[in-house]
């Protein structure tokens, strides 16, 4: 008290002590003595805490905080802290389409995300989201196969359809196929075929006799087409011949051998297939034939002509002939054919032929009408000069026939007399023997003349 008295109690006490003016002064005290209190608390809390009295604790542990009580005492509370952390991680999904997040929140498109939650203590667990999202895909396909098919998702159909299959696309998500089957069927057929020495079927295999055999090929659907070939097989067959001829052969082939030899020629035998011919062949050349000592121009009254023919032995023919000799006046006036015809000891003929002309030559001798009647140049390319002197006027026909007595030049002079040189030009025909004729009123002339 102001006394110096000290109580612990409520109560009404009297106290003295001088006042100011040194008298006593009695004092009654009417007193509430209040008591302090105290008390303990257990709290558990996240990263930090602060007490009733102010303070900040961030560990665990026990601590004193005192604060008035409710009486204005001090209250002494025992704090026995417990404190926990919030606590963070990271986390990097890859899913398909959309992720819900431990937080509960749902994304569908990749990124960096980050979501806050409870962790085991209660406190916040702050979680950093590296997200990755894969879309599933689609495709369609259209398989054409045989008997059954078995899908990319392991699924088996046996019919042509539209079915749907699901498997992981190569991100990991639901990879959706359309497939549009087909299933095709194998087929079967029967071949008749005839071959000769071997055959090979349609798939490959070679057969050498006739039988009844089983091949199997890719039909139009790509399966499988089972062809029963009923196979004839006929063989070849050979022989041989040792023909003689003259000159040249044709085989029974349709081929043209010209020297004596040995030739395989092949034909179809009565079966279809090859006959292979063996041909030992000789041939025999023809005889070198000619006739010698003939002119290419007589007069029907010539005396009869001896003809000679080489080899000896062989035939004349023609008009005039009889035997080996020409009879002009029998020939008559013309041209003609004598023929010369020879057969050796192989039985090889051969012939050869001379044109002969045969004029009248009646009337004036050519001295007598024409002087000079030459040629130039004999023999000839073909380009040469006839010169005559013509002793009496009158008229005189050219003509020039070839060794057939066909004329391929005539030309007609009138009143013509004194000397003449006509140039001629038959370069454009081919080489032989040509006849040059000269008529008039009184008679003939004929000239031969060579074109090489």
């Amino acid at each position: 008290s102001p006394g110096g008295n000290t109580y612990t109690t409520s109560g009404t006490y009297v106290d003295t002590l001088a006042n100011s003016l040194g008298c006593d002064s009695l004092i009654t005290i009417s007193l509430t003595v209040n008591n302090s209190s105290s008390n303990s608390i257990s709290p558990t809390v996240c990263n930090g805490y602060t007490s009733s009295g102010g303070n900040s604790y961030t560990t665990s542990g026990t601590y004193l905080d005192t604060v008035p009580n409710s009486l204005g005492c001090d209250s002494v509370i025992t704090i026995n802290l417990t404190v926990n952390y919030s606590s963070s991680s990271s986390v990097s999904p890859t899913v398909c389409n959309s992720y819900t997040s431990p937080g509960g929140n749902t994304y569908t498109t990749s990124g960096t995300y980050l979501d806050t939650l409870a962790n085991s203590l209660g406190c916040d667990s702050l979680i950093t989201i590296s997200l990755t999202v894969n879309n599933s895909s689609s495709s369609s396909i259209s398989p054409s196969v045989c008997y059954s098919y078995t899908s990319p998702g392991g699924n088996t159909y046996t019919t042509s359809g539209t079915y749907v299959d699901t498997l992981a696309n190569s991100l990991g998500c639901d990879s959706l196929i359309t497939i549009n089957l087909t299933i095709n069927n194998s087929s079967s057929s029967t071949l008749f075929t005839t071959a000769c020495n071997s055959y090979t079927s349609p798939g490959g295999n070679s057969y050498t006799a006739s039988g009844t055999y089983l091949d199997t090929i890719t039909n139009v659907s790509g399966c499988d087409s089972v062809i029963a070939i009923n196979l004839t097989v006929n063989n070849s067959s050979s022989n041989s011949i040792s023909p003689t001829v003259c000159n040249g052969y044709t085989s029974p082939g349709g081929n043209t051998y010209t020297t004596s030899g040995a030739y395989l020629d092949t034909v179809p035998n009565s079966l279809g297939c090859d006959s292979v011919i063996t041909i030992n062949l000789t041939i025999h050349s023809d005889p070198t034939v000619a006739i010698s000592g003939l002119d290419t121009a007589y007069c029907a009254s010539d005396v009869v002509i001896n003809l000679t023919g080489t080899p000896a032995g062989g035939t004349f023919a023609g008009a005039g002939v009889s035997g080996n000799q020409f009879d002009p006046s029998m020939a008559g006036v013309g041209m003609h054919t004598i023929t010369y015809a020879y057969t050796d000891t192989n039985g090889c003929i051969d012939s050869t032929i001379q044109n002969i002309t045969v004029s009248t030559c009646t009337g004036i001798e050519d001295e007598q009408f024409v002087e000079g009647l030459n040629i130039f140049p004999n023999p000839n390319a073909g380009e040469f000069v006839l010169t005559m002197t013509v002793l009496e006027k009158e008229d005189v026909e050219l003509k020039v026939l070839n060794n057939l007595g066909q004329e391929i030049y005539t030309e007609r002079l009138k009143n013509v007399l004194g000397t003449y040189e006509i140039q001629f030009d038959l370069s454009d025909y081919p080489a032989g023997t040509y006849s040059v004729r000269v008529q008039t009123d009184k008679g003939l002339s004929i000239r031969q003349v060579v074109v090489k």
